[in-house]
């Protein structure tokens, strides 16, 4: 029974016309902007829970901005470290 469901499983695997390595691809993508996007939320909370003005956002001088292109900076270090 084992060896006839290993035998089935791998059929359906074959026969699926939707996987290929496109959709390979776009799963990786997928995968890529979902840790960029979770690093920079965890890059900023840092900063901001450490307190906007001890942090690395005013060492760097960028206190002024508002939170959605601090967001952006961050995306910008994550993609440079990665």
């Amino acid at each position: 029974r084992l060896k006839r469901a290993i035998v089935a499983s791998d059929n359906i695997q074959r026969s699926l016309c939707y996987l290929s390595n496109s959709s390979m691809l776009f799963l990786l993508i997928f995968l890529l902007v979902l840790f960029i996007h979770l690093f920079a939320c965890i890059f900023y909370l840092s900063g901001y829970f450490e307190g906007i003005y001890q942090s690395w956002i005013a060492i760097l001088g960028w206190d002024y901005l508002p939170p959605t292109k601090l967001y952006v900076v961050s995306v910008y270090f994550v993609l440079t470290t990665i």
